[in-house]
């Protein structure tokens, strides 16, 4: 079994790989800054804080994507518009803040770290077989992640907290257990639907085996939101099936079995209800509305909730609610601008669906992706009420993907168009 400071070695080295190889395949940008950003490799290696690794390759990357023949059709108004509305509004509320240092330091620096990606993303992905060579590298880094939480279990290195010991990575995206379990939740449904885009028997076992580590993370991690997010999920996928009944027993049979043979899930279900008061997502939710009642109409600034929930109330914990967090940040006009770009990147998700799913000859990889994204959406803005992430690199990621999606989409059905065009004029000239 690799020790974690293999693992280490193995992701920087891939990071630079991948950004090596990405002035060839620009679709290997992104990776690279993901894989830095995902393991903290400038924590572990101090060299490239010295170097400014992590910037370079976010900066060097975006320069690359946007150089090529097509580039800029993804950056036009009607891709971005949502997107842009709400940058401006968190500029705006930036201007305003309470304190523009801490706002910077602690939020926006690393921000820009998600507008890059998202123009990274958006650039670099061209054609259909990008996408999947896309989708397929960050199901296996998100894996390659797990695997650290996974070694601390299988080793008994375990941290022991009030409810009991867990299992979490030391730094990174994984570190915290709440952390974990928003990760792993947000990745499961992508996973899940993925496995049904693989029509060798076994290659389709092995696209299963993220899930498996994927799910088992979850359940080692203990986190109540972790649960409550999964058994979401699985309610998702009874809703959305085309034989309710079917799956209605399946995912019946899953969770009875979770609860009857999985220690960790069941005593993490005992624990939900339970919370401090300071930690309770309805009162990080109302502390929020009452911060803009308190006359912060433009919201305190991007990251200060902390700050003027401690002059208003007396202590400075997160919000632990991702809408107390967002309208207490950015006010009525950075809320209204984020749900119209939430809204905007199910709209792009959801016409392929609508027109993949009428056709016999479809396109299945792009079917069972977008609702993938969608669910995994879905996930995320429910458990999103117990948990702050607005400036989380995921919507951004989500966002671009389903530009990326709508773009491939549109492309196609014009090109259906055209042969239409064209073999109807044939049989007229006929």
């Amino acid at each position: 079994m690799l020790d974690f400071d293999t693992v280490h070695k193995v992701a920087l080295g891939l990071s630079i790989a991948l950004f090596i190889f990405g002035f060839i395949k620009p679709v290997l940008m992104p990776l690279s800054y993901l894989t830095c950003f995902f393991f903290k490799l400038p924590y572990y290696y101090p060299v490239l804080v010295d170097y400014r690794y992590e910037l370079i390759i976010v900066v060097v990357g975006t320069l690359r994507t946007i150089v090529g023949k097509g580039v800029f059709q993804r950056l036009k108004m009607k891709y971005n518009k949502y997107f842009l509305v709400f940058l401006c509004t968190i500029l705006i509320s930036f201007l305003v803040a309470w304190d523009k240092k801490y706002s910077w330091d602690y939020t926006l620096y690393a921000f820009m770290g998600n507008i890059l990606l998202y123009i990274m993303i958006i650039c670099s992905i061209k054609n259909i077989q990008n996408l999947k060579l896309f989708i397929w590298l960050f199901l296996i880094l998100y894996t390659f992640m797990a695997y650290e939480p996974v070694y601390y279990y299988i080793t008994g290195r375990e941290w022991v907290e009030y409810f009991g010991s867990r299992v979490k990575a030391e730094v990174g995206l994984l570190e915290g257990h709440r952390a974990l379990a928003n990760n792993m939740n947000q990745v499961i449904p992508i996973a899940f639907f993925l496995i049904f885009t693989v029509n060798n028997k076994v290659i389709k076992t092995l696209s299963g085996i993220p899930l498996f580590i994927f799910i088992s993370t979850l359940i080692l991690g203990k986190a109540r939101i972790g649960v409550v997010g999964f058994i979401f999920f699985i309610l998702l996928l009874i809703y959305y099936s085309e034989q309710r009944m079917k799956y209605s027993i399946y995912g019946g049979l899953v969770i009875i079995s979770l609860l009857l043979f999985s220690v960790g899930f069941s005593s993490t279900v005992s624990r939900i209800g339970m919370a401090d008061a300071r930690d309770s997502p309805i009162i990080g939710l109302v502390h929020g509305i009452e911060m803009v009642r308190f006359g912060n109409i433009l919201g305190v600034g991007p990251g200060c909730y902390q700050l003027a929930r401690g002059f208003y109330f007396n202590y400075t914990w997160p919000a632990h609610s991702l809408y107390g967090e967002l309208i207490g940040d950015l006010g009525i006009l950075g809320t209204v601008a984020w749900f119209l770009f939430i809204k905007n990147i199910f709209y792009n998700l959801n016409n392929p669906v609508k027109i993949l799913r009428q056709e016999i000859e479809s396109d299945n990889f792009i079917l069972k992706l977008s609702l993938g994204l969608q669910i995994s959406m879905m996930v995320r803005l429910f458990i999103g009420l117990a948990s702050h992430c607005m400036y989380i690199f995921y919507w951004y990621l989500v966002a671009a993907l389903s530009i990326v999606i709508f773009d491939l989409m549109e492309k196609r059905n014009n090109n259906i168009n055209e042969i239409n065009i064209n073999n109807h004029n044939l049989i007229i000239s006929k």
